[in-house]
């Protein structure tokens, strides 16, 4: 899935490929992909490609988490810190890693519009290393940037540093533009933060 949300599928040899985003598994008489799938608000989507006389192959499925983060921006409130989009740029193999900040560390974030959320993903650095992985942290959201409500307040991720995968949690739904996402301490004590994916998403059931 690109920034904009679209999410591309391929098959080997050209062949033709089915999916669905429902829920339910691809048979040969689900959708083909002809395009780019919309999947702006998350969700998963499972696919499979069809040999020439339409057989169904093995069936892929991808869990895509939260908005695609189109024209969103990030900022540090202890100062500038250009790589921070880095966080918010839809691509996971880019990686932002803090700069001479001390914990706790704020990263927040402007949607550019309101949007539903009741949701929050934290997908750590993908390259191995665990230099900056947040173990505790809060969350907070706001609709101006000025008046701040706590979502998750001293939420931890529990066995990050073992199980460094995508990280979900559920908070009360409200309406919020910007959120602040605020790194309380790393999983070694270290005055780091490192995030390869930092989004919101919508409550559940409401994508």
């Amino acid at each position: 899935r690109d920034a904009a949300g679209t999410v591309s599928l391929t098959c080997a040899n050209d062949l033709r490929s089915v999916y669905t985003t429902d829920g339910t598994a691809p048979s040969p008489q689900s959708p083909a992909y002809a395009g780019p799938i919309a999947l702006p608000s998350g969700g998963t989507v499972q696919a499979a490609c069809l040999s020439p006389n339409g057989q169904l192959g093995m069936i892929g499925a991808r869990r895509f988490p939260g908005f695609a983060p189109l024209g969103w921006t990030a900022r540090l409130g202890s100062g500038d810190d250009p790589g921070a989009a880095l966080a918010v740029d839809g691509d996971e193999a880019s990686l932002w890693t803090s700069k001479g900040a001390t914990l706790p560390l704020s990263l927040t974030v402007d949607m550019q519009q309101p949007r539903r959320v009741g949701g929050f993903y934290y997908l750590p650095r993908q390259d191995g290393a665990s230099e900056g992985l947040v173990e505790t942290y809060r969350l907070e959201t706001s609709l101006d940037g000025q008046t701040w409500t706590v979502a998750v307040n001293q939420g931890r991720f529990a066995n990050i540093l073992n199980n460094p995968t995508l990280q979900e949690v559920q908070f009360t739904p409200r309406s919020a533009r910007y959120f602040r996402f605020t790194a309380l301490k790393e999983v070694q004590g270290r005055n780091v933060v490192s995030a390869a994916e930092i989004g919101l998403a919508p409550p559940a059931g409401e994508r």
